[in-house]
């Protein structure tokens, strides 16, 4: 259960919870990616920054 800043509740189910965390996660880390591009930091750290990101491994991102 979520409330909202306006004091209403909203119910979301644990995968919808869980996609909504993995979909943040891999926001950030992507913006992170592009940061640390953009500050010359190694291909290689990028690139594996890049790949955790988008690494679901329960597969719980897809299922919404």
């Amino acid at each position: 259960m979520i409330r909202t800043d306006q004091g209403g509740t909203t119910v979301w189910s644990p995968s919808e919870v869980r996609a909504a965390l993995h979909a943040y996660q891999a926001e950030v880390l992507h913006e992170a990616a592009r940061l640390m591009e953009n500050a010359g930091y190694d291909d290689d750290a990028i690139n594996w920054l890049d790949t955790y990101a988008d690494y679901d491994p329960a597969g719980e991102a897809a299922t919404t």
